[in-house]
């Protein structure tokens, strides 16, 4: 099972800091991959990390931006490993440390001289390690790092003297502030603001997702304004600053200045900035005929807005943190049929409250109970014996396909294919508190033997068999 909490503490935390290129770490760890796993397993755990990536990226710290650079190069990986990625014999092939995955670099297997505590906590060497060990190695491995000269990494084909380093940030881009005045529904009122200089352009635009410059860089004006919503309004002097006040969506948004001179631009450091932000790691999971939702709160919240959606008809509840936790969660109902679950939490913005984004999940419908049974019709030895099959659901079903197998195999037949096929009834419509009756000649194979049906449709099916002792000539 993939454990987060630990996962955040012993690869994203160790990372912290890192930006433009991910330094070398150990990729079954990055992966949270564990030995011995199948390949069924390793395609699960891979796209549950993905997701928790997709997720954590959103949150306004640290960890959001790591987890961009771990995206980024997941991509880069998947675009030259594919499908390999999903072999287990693949992931025995890697280095267990010091895989880049940036620019060809290495660290070295061993870190030098750790704690002596880390020492005596470490696991064995081998493949009994999992994803945690190699976790707490990377650790020590990046910490041996920094006492080391920087690793010299070869320059892209060029001449250097046609490339100048990236220009320092001026004063004035470096000061971005961003001041919550109010809300209205999804969209929040805020001053941005950046100290005062003489004759300069400075332009301000916010986008959900980080540029793809750095700070510092001069770029093409319709480069920069291809990134992000401009931060329209006449500015106002005040203070040594310059203000403007503007509506933004809720949620969080990376606002970067721009000095502008002609048709180029300088940007200037992005500052971040979360107000009203939306619930992470929302879930539905069912619970007999109704489902319960649950989900990470936003800090300052404390109340949330859900919407469930089902068959056409929707109802809308607003919760509270403390009914959301006497209920261990927020129940849903009906559930059976399946349907798209919503939620918005309420936050505060300086005197107002507003929604976040939303969140959605969806739940598909539960399978259709099916239950039947089967018995003789007349003597055995009759020439005119019937089988009777009679079959019930618990809702509306078309579309069903019945098929009636003999096996004389001594265990029971699990598919159509363990025996042979006597009858089969095709495109079934059955609907509930009428049952479906079926008599067909009493099938004659040797003694011992089993009788059982089987059911087929495009929608899952749960199949409540009959008493052994039914299936079961003996």
């Amino acid at each position: 099972m993939f454990d987060a909490a630990r996962y955040e503490r012993e690869v994203l935390r160790p990372l912290r800091g890192t930006h433009g290129q991910l330094p070398p770490t150990n990729l079954s760890a990055r992966y949270a991959v564990e030995p011995g796993m199948n390949a069924e397993e390793l395609t699960a755990r891979l796209a549950e990390v993905r997701q928790w990536w997709g997720q954590r990226a959103e949150a306004p710290d640290f960890g959001a931006e790591v987890c961009k650079l771990l995206i980024r190069t997941d991509e880069q990986l998947r675009a030259t490993a594919g499908e390999a990625m999903n072999d287990p014999a693949w992931w025995e092939e890697q280095t267990p440390i010091g895989i880049g995955m940036g620019r060809g670099t290495e660290v070295p297997t061993e870190p030098s001289a750790p704690p002596e505590s880390a020492k005596a906590g470490a696991p064995a060497a081998g493949r009994d390690r999992d994803w945690r060990a190699d976790a707490r190695n990377q650790f020590w491995a990046l910490v041996a790092t920094l006492e080391r000269q920087p690793i010299a990494i070869p320059s892209p084909p060029g001449n250097d003297d046609d490339r100048s380093p990236p220009l320092p940030a001026p004063p004035y881009l470096d000061g971005l502030r961003i001041d919550a005045i109010g809300a209205d529904g999804d969209r929040c009122r805020v001053a941005v603001s950046w100290p005062f200089v003489e004759a300069t352009d400075v332009r301000v635009r916010w986008a959900r997702v980080a540029p793809d410059f750095a700070t510092g860089d001069e770029i093409p004006l319709t480069r920069a304004e291809s990134w992000g919503t401009a931060v329209t309004g006449a500015p106002q002097s005040a203070s040594g600053r310059q203000r403007i006040s503007t509506v933004v969506p809720t949620g969080y948004l990376i606002y970067v200045p721009f000095a502008v001179t002609g048709d180029r631009a300088v940007a200037g450091r992005p500052v971040g900035c979360r107000l009203a932000g939306p619930v992470d790691q929302l879930r539905i999971e069912r619970r007999g005929e109704d489902a319960v939702l649950s989900w990470v709160w936003p800090p300052g919240s404390s109340t949330a807005i859900v919407e469930w959606t089902s068959g056409g008809a929707s109802t809308i509840r607003q919760l509270t943190l403390s009914e959301y936790t006497a209920e261990n969660g927020c129940a849903v109902t009906p559930a059976r049929d399946g349907g798209t679950a919503t939620v918005r939490a309420v936050c505060a913005v300086g005197p107002d409250l507003a929604r976040s984004p939303e969140r959605t999940v969806s739940l598909p419908p539960a399978p259709v109970n099916l239950r039947y049974t089967q018995r003789p019709r007349g003597t055995l030895f009759n020439r005119r014996a019937q089988l009777e099959v009679v079959v019930t659901t618990d809702r509306s079903c078309s579309d069903l396909d019945l098929s009636v197998v003999v096996s004389t195999e001594s265990t029971l037949p699990m598919s159509i294919d363990d025996g042979v096929l006597v009858h089969e009834e095709r495109g079934l419509a059955l609907i509930p508190d009428e049952p479906f009756e079926l008599r067909v000649p009493w099938p004659k194979a040797p003694t011992p033997y089993w009788i059982r049906c089987f059911f087929r449709a495009g929608y899952p099916c749960s199949v409540e068999i009959p008493p052994l002792g039914q299936m079961r000539i003996t």
